[in-house]
């Protein structure tokens, strides 16, 4: 039973990782579109995580989470020079 559990694991997260794969291919050749930028900030147990993991899976957002190294370091944002590169 417990195998079967991890089974399910690893299914889900190899079709997590194609869809992301799918989903900034798609961005990079897609039309472009204005962009709109939203700072996501929370505390523990407020549900951000869940909003992030919902954002995540629209086709039309590009998410940088809390340890993503490009937009975080240990937690900490990264000084405004790199998020507005990221931008």
């Amino acid at each position: 039973m417990a195998r079967q559990g991890l089974i399910n694991t690893a299914i889900a997260r190899i079709e997590r990782g194609v869809f992301l794969l799918a989903k900034q291919a798609r961005q990079r050749i897609g039309t472009t579109i204005p962009r709109l930028h939203v700072l996501v900030a929370g505390v523990q147990r407020s549900g951000t995580n869940m909003l992030m993991d919902v954002l995540e899976r629209s086709w039309d957002t590009d998410l940088y989470h809390e340890m993503d190294v490009r937009s975080f370091d240990i937690y900490e944002m990264r000084p405004r020079s790199v998020i507005h590169a990221l931008m």
